[in-house]
């Protein structure tokens, strides 16, 4: 049987070799409740990637929502302009 170590280090291992089979042996793990199988370290690391890239996607989509207020407010006639040519694309 493997001890705690050993498991660490080859889901260390297949966390480097092999990103989507570490995955499926992470959610195993997590299903079964298994918490010495899970890679402590490199979840980690992941959850706090998928924040910051969650983050930087609504800062993105905000500043693209905010530019499209910015341009109705102070450009009103290309607004309205712009709206009927998607409207016409639209039902065309």
């Amino acid at each position: 049987m493997a001890t705690a170590r050993q498991l660490e280090q080859s889901a260390a291992n297949l966390y480097s070799e092999d990103f989507l089979a570490w995955i499926d042996a992470q959610a195993q793990s997590s299903h079964a409740r298994q918490a010495s199988g899970l890679d402590w370290d490199n979840l980690l690391k992941e959850l706090e990637s998928m924040g910051r890239s969650e983050k930087n996607a609504l800062r993105s989509h905000l500043r693209v929502l905010l530019m499209h207020l910015m341009k109705w407010q102070w450009q009103p006639q290309k607004t309205e302009q712009e709206l009927g040519k998607h409207h016409q694309k639209a039902t065309a």
